[in-house]
């Protein structure tokens, strides 16, 4: 579980590069319509805080992640590619919005939750405890 908002984050970063030519119609998702790529950001960072909202700065560490390996990867490197990926690893603070709001809402829900009855502990028998072999006073 320590894990798991970092490996969704991942696959909400290489997700926003798969997707963004299919609604901005551009190859780099901030170079696109803004109007599309700020709410897909914010979209992965709740997403990528659902498995453990406490940790929700760990799902986008994921997105940048997998921003920066698809973008090497698939795209490659050339000389552009710094100034882009920083661009692109600016966009990225934008999920933090995102991952904040799962993290407030999970905080509000965990809130308001009744808390659990436990059940009571069964007796315990005073039988073979060394206190009864001391020498009583």
């Amino acid at each position: 579980m320590h894990t798991a908002n970092t490996v969704v984050g991942l696959f909400m970063g290489v997700i926003l590069w798969l997707l963004s030519p299919l609604f901005t119609g551009i190859k780099e998702p901030w170079n696109g319509n803004l109007w599309v790529y700020i709410p897909m950001l914010l979209l992965a960072g709740a997403i990528s805080a659902f498995p453990n909202p406490k940790n929700w700065w760990q799902g986008i560490f994921g997105i940048l992640l997998g921003l920066w390996i698809y973008f090497l990867v698939v795209i490659g490197y050339d000389n552009l590619a710094l100034e882009e990926m920083w661009k692109g690893t600016l966009f990225t603070l934008i999920s933090v919005g995102g991952g904040i709001t799962a993290f407030l809402i999970w905080g509000i829900l965990k809130r308001n939750r009744p808390p659990e009855e436990k059940p009571p502990l069964p007796p315990v028998s005073r039988a073979g405890r060394y206190d009864d072999f001391l020498p009583k006073r």
